[in-house]
């Protein structure tokens, strides 16, 4: 009986050992965002509105939705780029309204006065077709002074500016705010 129950605990040990070596569970990316989205004269044949997935705000109030729940998507990666910068791919996407965000070179000091030039691409059920920032006419993305507003391996938090964003038969232009954790991009230890 004592071989048997040293036998058994033996062979829980091996299976607990076999357990605790493999790789942590990623963590499930969450994001959101806020935006206005206007007219630019006559170009602008679309109604002005505000729209969002979860709640993004400057004033530090989020609420983030969490990849996969209650028809929620999210992808992110926010990677170290070359010094003291960043590379971030983004986007979250829920009934219908969608954003997606690409900057590369982003660091910790862009401001309003100084931003950062990057790509959005937005659509909701309001605009129909996606809007995407032109070539000529990039995205600003900064951080607004007094906030929470940061970047770091895994994670953003940032204001941005499109004077120009367009469909095939409008130009308009959007402005807010976005933030995405527990991103790709974090080293490994």
């Amino acid at each position: 009986m004592r071989l048997f129950a040293l036998t058994f605990l033996v062979g829980l040990g091996i299976t607990f050992s076999a357990v605790g070596c493999s790789d942590p569970v990623a963590p499930i990316p969450a994001g959101g965002w806020s935006i206005a989205f206007t007219h630019t004269a006559a170009t602008c044949n679309l109604m002005a509105h505000n729209s969002g997935v979860g709640q993004v705000s400057q004033d530090g109030t989020t609420t983030l939705v969490t990849d996969g729940i209650d028809n929620a998507s999210v992808t992110c990666t926010v990677k170290p780029g070359s010094g003291s910068t960043f590379d971030v791919q983004a986007a979250a996407s829920k009934n219908g309204a969608s954003l997606g965000m690409a900057v590369k070179g982003l660091s910790k000091s862009a401001t309003k006065d100084a931003p950062v030039q990057g790509t959005i691409n937005y659509a909701s059920p309001t605009t129909a077709n996606i809007f995407t920032s032109p070539q000529d006419t990039p995205c600003d993305f900064y951080f607004l002074d007094a906030t929470k507003e940061s970047i770091a391996a895994g994670a953003v938090w940032v204001a941005f500016d499109c004077k120009k964003i367009a469909d095939t038969n409008n130009v308009c232009a959007l402005s807010g705010y976005a933030k995405f954790q527990n991103c790709d991009g974090v080293p490994a230890n």
